[in-house]
């Protein structure tokens, strides 16, 4: 179900890459490098949108699936989340070909983990 949520959101970001159909965790890590540098330009509004956009799936979704897709600390603004995108996308470089909305999971999963009953 997870991985139906993620794709159905990385689906939003086609326009981007037409020829590859998503944005992948390259885009994904050029993006938030350029938000936690604070650049004003596209790039940094993609990767906090994106973020935000991802937040907002899951507040929105756990009502209907049952499933916490996040579990972040109260209070965590999606500039953090940005740096532990990139972290998380500089420690696994083997997997900068997959799909943005998945990395973007696995590096708030990694860092927050959700309780074992809570997911």
């Amino acid at each position: 179900m997870k991985w139906i949520l993620a794709m159905l959101l990385s689906s939003s970001v086609t326009w981007a890459h037409p020829s590859k159909g998503y944005t992948d965790g390259n885009d994904l890590r050029d993006q938030c490098g350029a938000a936690i540098a604070k650049d004003a330009g596209f790039g940094a509004g993609a990767c906090l949108g994106f973020i935000e956009g991802f937040r907002q799936l899951a507040v929105m979704t756990q009502p209907v699936t049952n499933l916490k897709l996040l579990c972040l600390p109260d209070g965590v603004p999606n500039g953090q989340l940005a740096k532990v995108i990139v972290k998380y996308l500089d420690q696994h470089p083997e997997k900068l070909h997959l799909p943005a909305a998945q990395l973007m999971y696995d590096a708030t999963d990694d860092a927050f983990p959700c309780a074992a009953t809570g997911k």
